[in-house]
């Protein structure tokens, strides 16, 4: 099984063509640590992962912000799966 860490996270890669990149990880963990350190203190955010593949973008989320919920899109049936 083939696992890449992601933003605090080991993601499985086994069933996947292409790998997260390291402009993904630091785009999201800029807008991660944005949202965690907002003054306003957002409640239940809600995230659309669309053509998801690892989904390590949605599963980053999950992991690091409180209260978050990601909903997680893609049409290939192996990652799907």
């Amino acid at each position: 099984m083939k696992r890449v860490k992601f933003l605090n996270c080991r993601i499985d890669c086994s069933r996947h063509n292409f790998l997260p990149r390291a402009e993904t990880d630091f785009w999201v963990g800029k807008a991660i640590k944005e949202i965690v350190n907002c003054k306003l203190k957002i409640k239940n955010l809600e995230v659309l992962d669309i053509f998801s593949g690892t989904g390590c973008i949605g599963i980053a989320v999950l992991k690091n912000i409180k209260h978050s919920r990601v909903d997680f899109v893609d049409i290939l049936p192996q990652v799907i799966k």
